[in-house]
């Protein structure tokens, strides 16, 4: 559900919009463990929920897991990120200056965060 709030609450905010699907390794990275769903599954997932939007484009993340790349490959003029990611919004304007950095609200966290499951 948190997850479904982020994306309805980031188009809700764009005309168009990307989302990048983490790899395996990078999840692993950040949490500490394995995801419970592979990334194909995930992406497979966000692709189904979203398939009814010709505006939405949905990818898995780089292979070599360089955000900094993804983010030039894609150049958005807006990025969203979850409210718990943790991203150092200095560290991206140091490379990206002119990008817009907002954070989505939290849906339920007591409930719905992922790390509960």
């Amino acid at each position: 559900m948190g997850h479904q709030w982020l994306i309805w609450s980031a188009f809700q905010k764009s005309e168009s919009m990307c989302i990048i699907v983490a790899r395996d390794k990078t999840v692993a990275k950040i949490k500490g463990r394995p995801s419970k769903n592979s990334e194909l599954d995930r992406l497979e997932r966000v692709q189904t929920e979203t398939n009814s939007e010709p505006n939405i484009k949905v990818r898995l993340g780089r292979a070599d897991g360089a955000f900094w790349e993804t983010l030039k490959e894609e150049a958005p003029d807006k990025l969203i990120l979850g409210y718990d990611q943790h991203f150092k919004e200095a560290d991206i304007l140091a490379h990206f200056p002119n990008l817009k950095i907002e954070r989505a609200t939290a849906y339920a966290p007591e409930i719905f965060k992922s790390s509960k499951f």
